[in-house]
């Protein structure tokens, strides 16, 4: 799923809330910043949540 509804992505997590703690959705791509609601959201469901370096050109993974 591809989330792209400028600053109201989190609005959009918490509608489809059923779907993420069924996990029937595998893959999210949405662009927040690190610590968002919506990555903890995420995350409470087993969702791993990664960041982009820019600099390195490479995915860094977030532990919170």
């Amino acid at each position: 799923m591809k989330i792209d509804v400028e600053r109201a992505e989190l609005e959009v997590i918490q509608g489809a809330n059923d779907l993420f703690k069924e996990q029937r959705i595998q893959y999210v791509i949405l662009e927040q910043e690190a610590g968002s609601d919506a990555q903890i959201i995420l995350q409470s469901h087993q969702y791993q949540c990664w960041m982009i370096d820019e600099m390195r050109n490479k995915l860094i993974n977030i532990h919170r």
